[in-house]
């Protein structure tokens, strides 16, 4: 066999055998390259399924870093802005926890109270006889401050929307002064009539146009025969003297019309500077609560009663989230039955 090989490989004749040897070399060749390749195939895409698994790993893992650099970022954020707070906080209430050092005596001009009073009542103390001084004496220290329209008519334009409209029934300020809620009540076309004890204050709301009358409120209403659609009683109820409190309370409750609304507003005693605000004026008698009168309002089978609020007045070591304590008066409005 092996010289009949060597003799096909190198005798011209056996040239046709060579070249189907060839052709056989050459198939089984190209089944094992197609075979590699096949496998290789195979590898490259198990490899490429795992490169993409791993690239979705990664990419994930990216996001997840990502997330949580910028939650970093965000508590940084936040922590710099509470930072930036707390300082602020602390200057703030430094004053409150640090002893300031204070002089042995401190002397304060107080506030020009005659003359913002003359401006406003365009009357001069010095031009007034002596007969005349304590007529005028309470017109004076009730304009003291230089004139609160401004917050008055604030006040003014909570109540308007409170006051029932009842036909043929007018509205009754008690303690009516010169006739600031009259006048405001008359410029929105609300009937009203006012009455106070103070005779020169009367004077002084009858000469803008009022209707206002020189009598004490329970004998007014005792001997009255006239039902109100609503009785307000601003800054006044302080002035009454505590036994006549319930009586003045039950004469407004009686007096209403059907429907009617009684308003009795006053120094909210829940505000630090409830005590200070009360006893600036010496005919106060005593401050009260909110509790108080609002029971009072019920006892009279006043129905719908509700306190308001009003003049923010918001000191340090108050929580604005108690609303009753962050303002300088309230208001009892309650309803008689209809």
């Amino acid at each position: 066999m092996t010289k009949l090989r060597t003799w096909l490989n190198q005798h011209p004749l056996g040239a046709p055998y060579r070249g189907l040897r060839d052709i056989l070399r050459i198939s089984a060749n190209r089944r094992e390259l197609l075979e590699q390749i096949s496998t290789n195939r195979q590898v490259m895409a198990e490899q490429n399924s795992q490169f993409h698994a791993t690239l979705q790993r990664v990419e994930q893992e990216i996001q997840r870093c990502m997330k949580e650099l910028s939650d970093q970022g965000s508590r940084l954020d936040r922590l710099e802005r509470l930072e930036y707070q707390n300082v602020q906080t602390l200057k703030q209430i430094e004053p409150l926890y640090k002893s300031p050092e204070l002089p042995f005596s401190y002397t304060q001009s107080p506030a020009p109270w005659i003359k913002n009073a003359e401006r406003l009542l365009g009357q001069s103390l010095e031009d007034l006889a002596p007969e005349q001084r304590d007529h005028w004496f309470y017109s004076f220290y009730s304009e003291m401050a230089g004139g609160v329209g401004h917050i008055l008519e604030q006040q003014y334009r909570v109540y308007l929307p409170l006051l029932p409209k009842i036909p043929n029934a007018r509205v009754l300020d008690i303690g009516c002064g010169a006739g600031e809620f009259l006048n405001f009540l008359k410029t929105h076309d609300v009937p009203a009539i006012g009455i106070d004890l103070d005779a020169h204050e009367v004077e002084r709301a009858n000469e803008r146009g009022l209707t206002a009358v020189h009598a004490e409120a329970t004998e007014y209403l005792t001997h009255c025969d006239e039902r109100f659609a609503a009785i307000s009683l601003f800054q006044v109820i302080e002035h009454v003297p505590p036994t006549e409190v319930r009586p003045l309370i039950e004469a407004c409750a009686k007096a209403l019309a059907p429907g009617g609304a009684l308003l009795v507003e006053t120094i909210n005693l829940r505000n630090p500077n409830a005590v200070n605000g009360f006893y600036t004026d010496p005919t106060h008698q005593v401050p009260l609560s909110d509790n108080y009168l609002s029971f009072v309002f019920q006892w009279n089978q006043l129905e719908n009663v509700e306190c308001i609020y009003t003049l923010p007045e918001w000191m340090a070591g108050i929580s604005a989230e108690d609303h009753s304590r962050c303002y300088a008066n309230y208001t009892v409005i309650g309803f008689r039955k209809s």
